[in-house]
């Protein structure tokens, strides 16, 4: 099975390349969902990256059909072409600008110290040393301050990549019911072609039924006026011969019925399975 996974994911891969490497199918759907592979590498196959693939060869002669094959397989992704784009800024956030105005301010603030350092130590020697352990000590806060300015950039900088990685996955789903809505218009739209091809088969059964039912009338008429205008010994032959008939059409009829019938089941079982869609 394990196998089996590996190769199926190999071949959404060489699906996925010869899409992207064939310069007349730009612009076609890349099935990157058919497998978790092509679906992790999406990013780095059509996405803001440049990719490098190294095959693993063999000299030997016995591996001639699998070297082949991955030189095959990976000369087809040298013709991807890309172009990355640096992610920057263009207008940096209030927060940084924030975070760059605290740090200036505490580099003027170290320069200045290091000024009255100097100074004082040239014209005071003798209070040089306490002025040093003071501006060490200010040294010290400026470092940890800064340290926790950095690790709060930093935990920004992680929310603001999952919150991204979040986005991904919102619009990759948004994508796959987009799919799946489409599929199921489809479907009900097949199923409204149905229900219009069974109406119009209805339409025809009941014009057949009313000829039928004019049928029946004009042999009523017929028959009466033979019985009128007929001899007595004619009129049980013009009975049988009526009867005969009557059978006849009621079989027609019967059998007329059994269609209706059944398509009148066919309806309400496309109409019960539209009704669950």
């Amino acid at each position: 099975m394990e196998g089996a996974n590996i190769n199926r994911s190999l071949l959404a891969l060489g699906n996925c390349i010869n899409i992207l490497s064939d310069k007349s199918k730009r612009g076609t759907h890349i099935p990157y969902r058919d497998s978790k592979l092509t679906r992790l590498l999406k990013d780095s196959l059509g996405g803001n990256t440049f990719t490098r693939m190294i095959s693993c060869v063999s000299p030997c002669s016995s591996h001639y059909d699998e070297t082949l094959q991955s030189l095959k397989y990976s000369s087809r992704a040298q013709f991807i072409t890309q172009k990355a784009k640096v992610n920057y800024a263009e207008s940096p956030s209030p927060q940084d600008t924030y975070y760059v105005a605290i740090i200036e301010q505490l580099n003027q603030e170290l320069s200045t110290l290091k000024q009255q350092l100097h100074s004082k130590s040239v014209h005071q020697p003798w209070m040089a040393n306490e002025q040093i352990i003071h501006n060490i000590e200010d040294k010290i806060k400026l470092e940890l301050e800064l340290k926790e300015l950095t690790q709060t950039r930093e935990s920004n900088g992680r929310q603001m990549t999952r919150l991204l990685q979040d986005r991904k996955t919102l619009e990759d789903r948004m994508e796959s019911r987009l799919v799946d809505q489409s599929v199921y218009l489809h479907q009900q739209g097949i199923l409204h072609k149905d229900i219009e091809n069974v109406q119009l088969i209805m339409q025809h059964n009941e014009t057949i039924e009313q000829q039928v039912q004019c049928r029946l009338a004009q042999n009523t008429q017929e028959k009466q006026e033979m019985l009128t205008h007929a001899q007595q010994n004619q009129k049980t032959q013009i009975n049988k011969g009526v009867d005969r008939h009557k059978e006849a059409l009621e079989a027609e009829l019967a059998k007329m019925k059994r269609t209706l019938q059944q398509k009148e089941k066919q309806i309400s079982t496309q109409d019960t399975m539209i009704r669950k869609l």
